[in-house]
């Protein structure tokens, strides 16, 4: 019956919504591929939210309003972006031209953007020291190594919040105890399919449904993390953060 119906050839598939809950009051919706993992945040309706409960059975994903800092991971139904546009923007950062295809109001903010990542020192090195406990790291990388880094970062307890471009983490810790946190993690890397366990929506396409879970764990470790890219650009950091103790 199913193979007969129209829709089973169709290569996509409506994205299932799941009702957002809080305080038992429904307020509004998210597609299942852009909820985060329990305990993370995210925006919505102009306030920022607290991953409680995922209920697969009922659809449902219970919230508390959160006042804290902490932005959402980035999930894996937004755009992707390849490693190479960012290495194109910290080029461009670099440069002193101005390309003759922008208007002048992206010119001004281009020349602003390049003045403050002059100053900060960004250019030089992919962190910046904000406070003796707070540190700010531009890997610039793409969306599958950063997704995969803040899900190592997460899984190995240290607390690193995502900016909403996508373009840094925020460490609340101190320079000194991220290189050694960050020793303990290149010492023993873990896994794309360990990763793949702490991912609380693995159904991702048509008849997900009908693919057992240890299969779809290994679809979303081949086709949504980079382990060793991820390894590469904490190893960087670790390198930094050592130079920087020295």
């Amino acid at each position: 019956q199913m193979v007969r119906h129209y829709d089973f050839y169709s290569e996509f598939e409506t994205p299932k919504e799941y009702r957002i809950v809080a305080n038992e009051r429904v307020i509004g919706t998210l597609q299942k591929d852009r909820i985060p993992p329990v305990n993370d945040h995210f925006l919505f309706a102009g306030r920022r939210w607290q991953i409680q409960s995922i209920d697969h059975e009922r659809g449902e994903v219970l919230v508390r309003e959160s006042g804290g800092r902490k932005l959402p991971a980035f999930p894996p139904g937004t755009i992707e972006i390849a490693p190479e546009i960012r290495h194109k923007m910290r080029e461009m950062l670099r440069q002193q031209s101005i390309p003759g295809y922008i208007d002048s109001t992206s010119a001004q903010l281009l020349v602003e953007a390049r003045t403050e990542a002059a100053v900060s020192g960004v250019l030089e090195r992919d962190h910046i020291k904000l406070s003796d406990g707070h540190l700010l790291w531009f890997p610039w990388t793409g969306s599958r190594i950063l997704w995969t880094i803040d899900r190592v970062l997460d899984r190995a307890g240290i607390d690193a919040s995502a900016d909403w471009f996508g373009l840094s983490l925020e460490f609340s810790e101190s320079r000194a105890a991220i290189a050694d946190r960050l020793a303990g993690i290149l010492a023993r890397p873990p896994s794309a399919e360990s990763l793949a366990e702490d991912v609380p929506v693995l159904q991702r396409r048509k008849w997900d449904q009908y693919v057992s879970p240890e299969l779809l764990k290994l679809s979303y470790a081949a086709d949504l993390l980079d382990v060793p890219g991820a390894l590469d650009c904490l190893t960087r950091l670790q390198a930094e953060l050592v130079g920087d103790n020295l």
